[in-house]
C-alpha cells in the first residue's frame, strides 16, 4: 500500500449526540495503531478510551458505546512502534511486500514525530540562527524558578522571579487590574471612584476639626490626584490643606472659618446659610453635620380606607415613634379594628393588651393576636384618633391608643398593649376581623 497524506492526528468537537467519529484523512489506520482519547478543555483532563469497552473500530472511524458529552474533544492519534521486526535473509528474493509495509510504518512514525514537532512544540523561525546554548540546570537546579531569555543572547536560563525581574502582584492589585474598565477596579477595591459616587462608610480624621485641620469635601476630592485617601475607612495621616478659600459650592465649614466673621459666609451662632450643605455620609456618623431632615427625622405616609386592611410597608429603621391617626373610619357592625406590627412578615401572634370602650358598660377585650383599637361592637362609625407605638428597648413596643366613635353614640376607645418583635419594625397594618372599610382616612407618622 501507499501512505498518501500527511495527517497522523485527527480531532474532532463532540455534540453530545454524535456517537461516530471517521479518521479520515490518515492512512493505514488499524485498530492496533489508533489510540482514543477524550479531551476535556475545562480541566485539560486527557483520558485515553479502551476499545471494546469505551469505543468499537470499524466502518472508517470509531463508535463510542455512549456520546461524549458536548464540548469535549475526541482525538484520534495513529501510533505505531518505532521497530524494525523484520529479519532479511541473505541471498534471499527480494521481498517487496514486506519491505513496502516495513517502509509504510517508517513513514508512519515520521509522521507521528512531525505531528508533535511541526503542531505541538514551541520551534524557532527558520531564519533564526538557533541558540549558543539550549542545556538547561539539572532539575534540582531549576525547581522553583521560570524560563528566561537572556536580555543579550536569547539563550533559554532558569532564573529567579527575581533575578528575571519578574513582580507578583498582591491578590486586590490582581483583582483590580481584571476588572473590565478602570471605574469598575475602583470599586471593586471599595475606592470611590469619580465625581458623583458615594463613599459607603465615613472617613476618619486623625483629630477633631480646627483651622488647620479639614475635612475634604466633594469639591476638593474631586480636583487633581496624586495621594489622596483611597477609600471609606481610610484614616488621614497628617492636615489635609484645602486649595481655596472655603465657599459655600466648594467647602465644607471648619472651625476657623466659622470663628471668622468676614464676608458673606456663616461667620456665628445666628447667622444663615444661603446655600445647602451635602452630606456624603450617614449623619449619625461621628464628625458629621446633622441635618434639618434628620433633626425632624420624620416620614409621613396618607391613604383612604378601602379594602379590609391597610399596609404600611416601608418603616424607616430609625423610627423610634409611630403615631397611626384615623379620621371618620367606617366599618361593618360586629367587626373588630385592630393594628398588626411585624418585621419581613407581620405577626400574629406574642401580643398582649386589650381594647375597652368607655361609657357602654363592655368588658375588656384581651387580645394575643394583634393589637386593639376597638373590639368588636354593633352600630360602629365615625372612628377618629390617634395610635402611637413606641420602641421600648431594642425590638419591643408599646402600643397605646386613644379615639373617639359612634357605637349608638358618641363613646371613647381606649387601645394599650406591647409586643416583642424578632427584628426591627418594618411594616404595619390596619385590619378589620371581617368585612371592608366604607370610608375615612389613615395617616402614618414616623418620627425619631
Amino acid at each position: 500500500m501507499t501512505v498518501s497524506s500527511e495527517v497522523a492526528r485527527v480531532v474532532h468537537t463532540a455534540n453530545g449526540t454524535a456517537t461516530f467519529f471517521s479518521y479520515a484523512p490518515m492512512d493505514g489506520v488499524t485498530s492496533g495503531n489508533l489510540k482514543v482519547y477524550l479531551f476535556d478543555p475545562a480541566t485539560s483532563a486527557l483520558t485515553l478510551q479502551t476499545l471494546g469497552t469505551d469505543y468499537t473500530f470499524g466502518s472508517g472511524g470509531v463508535t463510542f458505546t455512549a456520546a461524549p458529552p458536548s464540548g469535549r474533544r475526541v482525538i484520534l492519534l495513529r501510533q505505531v512502534e518505532l521497530l524494525q521486526p523484520d529479519v532479511y535473509k541473505t541471498n534471499a528474493p527480494f521481498p517487496a511486500a514486506v519491505t513496502e509495509r516495513r517502509l509504510d510504518e517508517i513513514v508512519k512514525g515520521l509522521q507521528q514525530i512531525n505531528d508533535v514537532v511541526q503542531n505541538r512544540s514551541i520551534i524557532l523561525p527558520p531564519g533564526d540562527a538557533g541558540f549558543s546554548s539550549n542545556v538547561l540546570p539539572a532539575v534540582e537546579n531549576r525547581k522553583g524558578r521560570v524560563l528566561y531569555f537572556n536580555a543579550t543572547t536569547g539563550d533559554p536560563e532558569a532564573k529567579t522571579l527575581v533575578d528575571a525581574e519578574v513582580t507578583t502582584f498582591p491578590a486586590w492589585a490582581d483583582s483590580f487590574l481584571f476588572q473590565p474598565t478602570a471605574a469598575a477596579g475602583l470599586a471593586d477595591i471599595g475606592a470611590v471612584a469619580k465625581a458623583g459616587d458615594t463613599m459607603t462608610g465615613p472617613l476618619t480624621l486623625p483629630g477633631a476639626p480646627t483651622a488647620a485641620l479639614h475635612a475634604a469635601t466633594k469639591g476638593y476630592v474631586d480636583t487633581g490626584v496624586g495621594a489622596r485617601v483611597a477609600k471609606a475607612g481610610d484614616t488621614m495621616t497628617g492636615f489635609l490643606t484645602l486649595h481655596a478659600a472655603p465657599t459655600a459650592t466648594l467647602h465644607a465649614a471648619t472651625k476657623g472659618y466659622v470663628d471668622t466673621e468676614v464676608g458673606a459666609r456663616v461667620a456665628r451662632s445666628g447667622d444663615t446659610m444661603t446655600g445647602f450643605l451635602t452630606l456624603h455620609a450617614d449623619p449619625t456618623a461621628a464628625l458629621h453635620a446633622a441635618t434639618k431632615q434628620y433633626v425632624d427625622g420624620e416620614v409621613t405616609a396618607a391613604v383612604n380606607a378601602s379594602g379590609s386592611a391597610v399596609d404600611f410597608l416601608s418603616i424607616p429603621s430609625w423610627a423610634n415613634v409611630i403615631r397611626i391617626r384615623l379620621w371618620n373610619v367606617t366599618y361593618p357592625a360586629s367587626s373588630a379594628l385592630r393594628l398588626l406590627v411585624g418585621s419581613g412578615s407581620f405577626a400574629t401572634s406574642g401580643y398582649s393588651g386589650a381594647g375597652h370602650t368607655i361609657g357602654t358598660g363592655a368588658n375588656i377585650v384581651g387580645a394575643t393576636n394583634a393589637f386593639l383599637w376597638f373590639h368588636a361592637q354593633s352600630n360602629v362609625s365615625d372612628i377618629s384618633g390617634v395610635g402611637t407605638l413606641t420602641r421600648h428597648q431594642g425590638d419591643v413596643w408599646v402600643w397605646a391608643s386613644l379615639c373617639s366613635g359612634t357605637v349608638s353614640t358618641y363613646h371613647t376607645l381606649i387601645g394599650t398593649g406591647r409586643v416583642a418583635l424578632t427584628g426591627n419594625l418594618d411594616r404595619i397594618s390596619v385590619q378589620l376581623s371581617s368585612g371592608n372599610f366604607s370610608g375615612g382616612s389613615i395617616v402614618v407618622e414616623c418620627r425619631r
